[in-house]
């Protein structure tokens, strides 16, 4: 990975927990994209960089994941 698309999946990542936190912790990940308006891709690379990293938690929820801060 390029350290440009490393750096925007960084800066993705933590406008997703600031706006988990804003939101008391949890949202859909559908939510998080229209909230944020981000694609497809960037909101999924942006998300498992966040499981890698244990920041967040995933469950599925119908057609979509619910997503929660674990820290």
């Amino acid at each position: 990975m390029s350290e440009a698309t490393l750096e925007n999946v960084k800066n993705t990542a933590a406008k997703i927990i600031e706006e988990l936190k804003n939101q008391k912790g949890c949202m859909t990940s559908w939510d998080l994209k229209l909230k944020l308006h981000l694609s497809n891709s960037s909101i999924y690379i942006a998300l498992g960089w966040l499981l890698n990293q244990n920041k967040i938690a995933v469950q599925p929820e119908d057609l979509t994941y619910k997503v929660k801060l674990t820290e």
